[in-house]
């Protein structure tokens, strides 16, 4: 009986392994193949804007955005992105009012609305955002706080806002 007892807890382990390996290998299978989540292009996309590549950056949040439409979490990050950029702000626009539709107290959207205001040169409407943005926040944010204070010297000249 106890040989028979320890074959069982045998394959046992053998068919947990079996297991095991089985979704393993699927967790390998879906990293491997990224292309299908919005998530790694907006990741990729925030990459290569901080290494000074914005077109390619636009390029991966566009395909954020392409697999995941009304996100609102995506559609701040393109708005931001084409900002960042100076280009197509009417767009990024009204990306960022799609995002600001689903959370309209959400201080990071309020931050990108305020963002490309100055972008745009209406330094007024700019800074209201951007304080109202800081007031939402939970604690001092870096990135507002640089919004603020460079808000009167980052707009862009009118031919360059529209799509290159």
């Amino acid at each position: 009986l106890a040989c028979w007892a320890g074959l069982q807890r045998g394959w046992l382990r053998l068919g947990v392994v079996l297991v095991l390996t089985v979704a393993a290998n699927e967790v390998v299978q879906i990293a491997a193949q990224p292309d299908a989540r919005p998530q790694y292009h907006e990741f990729v996309g925030f990459r290569l804007l901080e290494l000074d590549r914005a077109d390619e950056a636009l390029v991966a949040m566009e395909r954020a955005l392409e697999l995941a439409p009304g996100d609102a979490q995506i559609s701040n990050a393109v708005a931001y992105g084409l900002a960042l950029a100076g280009r197509d702000l009417a767009r990024a626009d009204e990306l960022v009012d799609v995002a600001l539709r689903d959370d309209p107290e959400n201080g990071n959207y309020v931050d990108t609305k305020g963002w490309i205001a100055c972008r745009r040169g209406d330094v007024e409407a700019g800074r209201v955002l951007l304080e109202q943005a800081e007031a939402l926040s939970d604690v001092p944010v870096e990135e507002i706080e640089g919004h603020l204070r460079d808000c009167a010297s980052v707009g862009v000249p009118r031919e360059t806002t529209s799509p290159p």
